[in-house]
């Protein structure tokens, strides 16, 4: 998960991940396909800061072990509030 200021575009670089395409979007974030290592993940933005309720769903994604269910790797900010 990232907290993201802005929506990147195809082709673009989050971190290691390369943007494919968009997946979709709801009240929580947009979802997209993303690329690494020749590997496809799915990577969700959210719009603003992590509160209480994105913290409970990384709790609840560090514990569960679905193969129907994402698995949660990391959080970070883009683009990195440092360099803009």
């Amino acid at each position: 998960m990232y907290v993201a200021r802005r929506d990147p575009d195809t082709d673009e670089a989050i971190g290691d991940y390369k943007v494919v395409t968009r997946l979709g979007a709801g009240g929580r974030g947009v979802v997209y396909k993303v690329e690494r290592g020749g590997r496809l993940f799915a990577l969700k933005l959210l719009p603003g800061p992590m509160d209480g309720r994105t913290k409970r769903e990384i709790g609840i994604l560090v514990l569960l072990e679905n193969p129907g269910v994402v698995r949660y790797v990391g959080s970070d900010f883009w683009p990195h509030p440092a360099r803009g």
